[in-house]
């Protein structure tokens, strides 16, 4: 039977000398801190380091939290017109160039919403 090493089964998972654990901000952390040997990418200096952390954990306090409004809009229609700046920033990060990179993700992410949203409407 193969080992699981991560319960949770996210992405990614580190496996160090047998010490697991997942979330990269974790990840990236704990290895700053084991082989950092105060490297300029993650100094021993708190303040530094502070600063830093605070560039690593952005995603998860601001991107992070701004995602889960995304979501709410396929379960409790919102008007658009009503919100027309963030209609436009929708519309702003579809032109990016890059923009095409994740679509096929996005597709599925939104078959698994709708799936999700059709077995609530069930109960």
């Amino acid at each position: 039977m193969d080992k699981v090493l991560n319960s949770r089964h996210t992405v990614p998972t580190l496996e160090d000398d047998g010490f697991v654990m997942w979330d990269s901000h974790a990840i990236m952390m704990y290895l700053g801190e084991k082989y950092g040997n105060d490297n300029p990418v993650y100094p021993k200096d708190i303040k530094k380091r502070a600063l830093i952390n605070q560039k690593l954990l952005f995603d998860a306090g601001d991107l992070f939290s701004f995602s889960r409004y995304i979501a709410v809009s396929t379960f409790v229609p919102i008007d658009a017109t009503k919100y027309p700046k963030i209609t436009a920033w929708s519309k702003k990060m579809g032109e990016l160039p890059y923009s095409y990179l994740n679509f096929e993700g996005h597709k599925e992410y939104k078959k698994i919403l709708e799936i999700i949203k059709s077995q609530l409407n069930a109960q």
